[in-house]
């Protein structure tokens, strides 16, 4: 028996029932080619944006296999070419779905900064490594060397043709995912839980229909039409995720998990859940010297300090970086968080989000006021400038002038045309 044989005989996608059924038609193929294309600008959208989000790297990995697979489903149905691989490449790209998500919420739902070790990649990615070695090997294997006795050729169509164990494969990663759900419930906020219920909603429903796939794997008419089924699921997620980050990407950015200190929440307008708005009036700092009279900083240090921290703001503009928290500012002020608290309130009569809204303000009113800027998207300068949403932004800049954003703009566009 030839491995050509073989896989052939496995496809999700054949002449015949192409010739039989007649789904696939021009609309359908550019549509879901446009869904492909938008995938990939997207994926590689989320790898810019991973550079200091490790999580993001891993969902950017999964909607480029998602996309991939859609660009090739395309290839297959189209009457302009003859695409016909021994091998479907989406079967490779199938094992990086399920660890992409899975290793998407460890890292986003753990409370600490978390890195992924090589060990532990390589673990995730096996069966998909195992894959792209069967594929390398068959391609530089002629057809009589290869025999249903082969070891290689065994695991290899194991791993890419069973059903099963893809059902099996994405069931386990589920209970995976479910376990970090359930120990990190408590911390998360609201928003969070429903992307996270919506994502377990998605990833339910490619297990059900893989589920039927296998059941129903010899109705070679069901084969086909499941095909299509996961294309539309595919370019759902892709169109989902492409609103998700337009609306408010804060919700893939930012940590899912809600810190109960002031200083660790998010700067986003939002009421936490008891109420009580993240950027305080100023007078709740009034009595910051008897909060700290048991500090041990001396007037000199804070001195010190506050200088290094105009220098902060001032010149190297770390409010510029939309994740930027008081850790880490105090990591660059080379001391703890609790001083680096202790100097924002005290000196500044503010807390650590309103120091940087200020100054982030402040920007976006600088780069408004100018020509070279004034035809740019008000919530692009907005993000470019530290925000993470829309209604921050609207607040603090509200809060800051009196007016939005939009009053703001109207009023530089007639000062320029006086």
């Amino acid at each position: 028996m030839s491995y050509i044989n073989s896989f052939s005989s496995a496809h999700e996608i054949v002449g015949g029932v192409e010739d039989r059924f007649h789904i696939h038609n021009l609309f359908f193929n550019t549509l879901f080619l446009l869904a492909g294309i938008s995938g990939i600008v997207l994926g590689i959208n989320l790898i810019m944006k991973s550079k200091r989000n490790l999580a993001i790297s891993y969902l950017s990995v999964f909607v480029l296999a998602i996309s991939l697979a859609i660009l090739e489903l395309v290839l297959y149905w189209s009457e302009d070419w003859s695409y016909d691989p021994v091998v479907p490449l989406y079967r490779l790209f199938f094992f990086l779905w399920a660890p992409s998500i899975y290793l998407f919420l460890k890292v986003k739902l753990s409370s600490e900064v978390l890195k992924i070790t090589a060990k532990e990649l390589l673990g995730h990615y096996f069966a998909f490594f195992i894959c792209f070695f069967g594929i390398w090997y068959l391609s530089f294997t002629a057809n009589n060397d290869i025999n249903s006795g082969n070891l290689i050729f065994l695991v290899f169509d194991f791993i890419a043709n069973s059903v099963w164990f893809k059902v099996l494969f994405l069931l386990l990663y589920f209970v995976g995912m479910y376990k970090l759900y359930v120990n990190a419930n408590s911390s998360l906020s609201r928003y969070h839980k429903k992307y996270i219920i919506a994502l377990f909603v998605y990833y339910m429903h490619l297990i059900g229909l893989l589920l039927v796939r296998a059941v129903l794997n010899d109705e070679v008419w069901f084969v086909y039409i499941a095909s299509y089924i996961f294309a539309i699921l595919f370019s759902v997620f892709i169109l989902f995720t492409a609103l998700v980050i337009f609306f408010d990407e804060r919700v893939l950015v930012k940590s899912f998990i809600s810190k109960k200190e002031e200083e660790s929440l998010e700067a986003s307008g939002l009421e936490s859940e008891k109420g009580m708005e993240l950027e305080t009036d100023a007078t709740d700092y009034s009595h910051s010297v008897q909060k700290y009279k048991n500090s041990g900083l001396t007037e000199s240090m804070v001195a010190q300090y506050k200088n290094d921290l105009l220098r902060l703001l001032e010149v190297d503009k770390v409010y510029l970086e939309n994740d930027i928290t008081l850790d880490k500012l105090a990591e660059l002020l080379d001391t703890d968080r609790y001083s680096a608290s202790q100097v924002i309130n005290q000196e500044f009569d503010k807390s650590f989000y309103e120091l940087l809204n200020d100054y982030r303000v402040q920007e976006v009113k600088i780069l408004l006021n100018s020509s070279n800027h004034l035809n740019e998207s008000v919530i692009q300068i907005a993000y470019s400038v530290g925000f993470s949403n829309r209604v921050s932004f609207n607040k603090a800049f509200k809060k800051r002038t009196g007016m939005t954003p939009t009053e703001y703009i109207n009023g530089v566009k007639r000062g320029f045309n006086s």
